[in-house]
């Protein structure tokens, strides 16, 4: 096992990759973490409305140009 990190010693770019770095150990493995019977059925729901009502909400495309325009970037 490696050494203990110093958490608050990391500036805030190294925390991020260490937050990217984690998430990619987890999702390496799809067994590692359960999916709590609640998120499944807020998934069914989420699906059941996009079903009912297909015309409404926004594409991925739409709220990525979205997110930007909040962040004031192009790209």
């Amino acid at each position: 096992m490696n050494a203990p990190i110093n958490i608050q010693g990391l500036s805030a770019e190294q925390k991020l990759e260490l937050i990217a770095e984690l998430w990619d150990s987890l999702t390496r493995d799809s067994t590692a973490v359960e999916v709590p019977e609640w998120h499944r059925q807020e998934i069914d729901r989420r699906l059941d409305r996009i079903a009912e009502h297909p015309g409404e909400g926004l594409s991925f495309d739409e709220v990525v140009d979205s997110a930007r325009k909040s962040l004031h970037r192009d790209e």
